[in-house]
């Protein structure tokens, strides 16, 4: 088994997130708003001991590539603004939309 040392965030726990959760990304204009697809949700601690819940989404240009939330952000939209989810129903995506807003500050 091969063993990767990342000075980031280590993960203490890993469940997939159900299709159709996304988060938005805004920039200065609206016109500027970008989405990536959450892929899982992840507990992650720090050397300090603490733990944050954050998301793991697609990256921006690699669609193999699996990144935290803040990585997935692009120059053109820097900053998180919410998430969003729409309901998949048999390979379709439902037109509802259901908005969340974090409850403090930054959600990682």
């Amino acid at each position: 088994m091969r063993r990767i040392v990342s000075d980031g965030p280590v993960i203490r726990s890993l469940v997939s997130a159900e299709p159709g959760w996304r988060v938005f990304y805004r920039g200065e204009y609206e016109e500027d708003t970008e989405s990536a697809r959450v892929v899982a949700w992840a507990v992650v601690g720090d050397e300090d001991g603490g733990s944050a819940v954050v998301e793991l989404v697609v990256a921006e240009g690699s669609p193999t590539e699996i990144v935290l939330a803040p990585e997935g952000a692009s120059a053109t939209a820097p900053d998180f603004d919410r998430y969003g989810f729409k309901p998949v129903c048999g390979g379709r995506v439902k037109s509802t939309v259901q908005q969340l807003q974090p409850t403090s500050g930054r959600p990682w």
